[in-house]
């Protein structure tokens, strides 16, 4: 038998196993210090789950031409999105200890909340994350449409959704490791959906050629389609961060502060959207006011 294949095959195994330990694990193991547990947040055992009530009104009207018009207003209310919230952050404590600051990102497991509670047992953790069911989204929007039935060999269908989606944060899926600024304020965090488009547009035309006959202008110019199809929408919501853990929180997660009255370049382009001076990064300890995407 080769020993060294052996060896490999063995060693893949452990590799690819989802538990490489021993189960059950043996007594003398050693619990690791500043374990994190948020990769998959816990579940509360009181499951909440989510769930989507949605209304609409709409009216028709036949216009003259083989016209017909819409107008709707559609709404919806979702309760109980699931998202990743952290249950034992860093706690910014001011001030010196000694000689040093007292709240440092070389410190943060030792401010944790579980560790300032009980050092002796809160070593053992880092970031515990759980799975927060209290957020909720709303959307508003009005739709109208324009139809034209298949006469004078063309049919159209034209329709522009005005809307508005506002949450305090949006499912990004299972294991996503998406956190509120403030683990305290989940109201903070209030603003547009990250799938919030204001001006939706769609027009579809089916022209086909009136021209008729076995002549050559019917074989030439006869039996042609014309279909294209046009989408415009308003473009993708931004969600700004400073890239920096001035909250102290081990959240990863501190939006800037807004000093002008508006965040947008005044002349927008592609390369400019944002008007980066209206943005300052948060003082040490505190959390940005600039409230959800734009």
């Amino acid at each position: 038998m080769d020993r060294t294949h052996g060896l490999g095959a063995e060693l893949e195994k452990h590799a690819l196993s989802p538990n490489p330990l021993p189960s059950p694990p043996p007594k003398n193991i050693t619990f690791p210090t500043g374990g994190s547990y948020g990769d998959f947040p816990s579940i509360d055992l009181n499951v909440q789950p989510t769930y989507t009530v949605q209304w609409n009104v709409s009216y028709q009207r036949e216009l003259p031409g083989t016209w017909l018009a819409t107008i709707s207003y559609l709404g919806n209310k979702t309760a109980h999105i699931w998202i990743p919230a952290q249950i034992n952050p860093a706690v910014f404590i001011p001030g010196n200890c000694g000689a040093s600051p007292c709240s440092t990102t070389n410190n943060t497991n030792q401010r944790r909340v579980l560790y300032l509670e009980n050092p002796a047992q809160g070593v053992y953790f880092g970031g515990v994350g759980i799975q927060d069911m209290g957020t909720n989204a709303n959307y508003n929007g009005m739709l109208v449409s324009i139809q034209h039935r298949f006469a004078d060999n063309f049919t159209l269908l034209s329709n522009y959704t005005w809307s508005h989606c506002i949450d305090e944060a949006d499912y990004l899926g299972p294991g996503s490791s998406q956190a509120f600024q403030s683990p305290y304020n989940r109201r903070g965090d209030r603003g547009s959906c990250g799938f919030d488009h204001h001006h939706v547009s769609n027009t579809s035309l089916v022209a086909v050629s009136p021209i008729r006959g076995s002549g050559w202008r019917g074989r030439a110019f006869g039996s042609w389609e014309f279909a294209p199809i046009i989408s415009v929408r308003s473009g993708d919501r931004l969600n700004v961060l400073t890239g920096t853990d001035n909250s102290l929180t081990g959240q990863g997660q501190d939006r800037p502060n807004v000093v002008l009255p508006s965040s947008y370049a005044l002349r927008k382009s592609v390369a400019l959207w944002l008007n980066p001076a209206a943005f300052v990064p948060n003082a040490l300890g505190t959390f940005g006011t600039l409230e959800g995407m734009l």
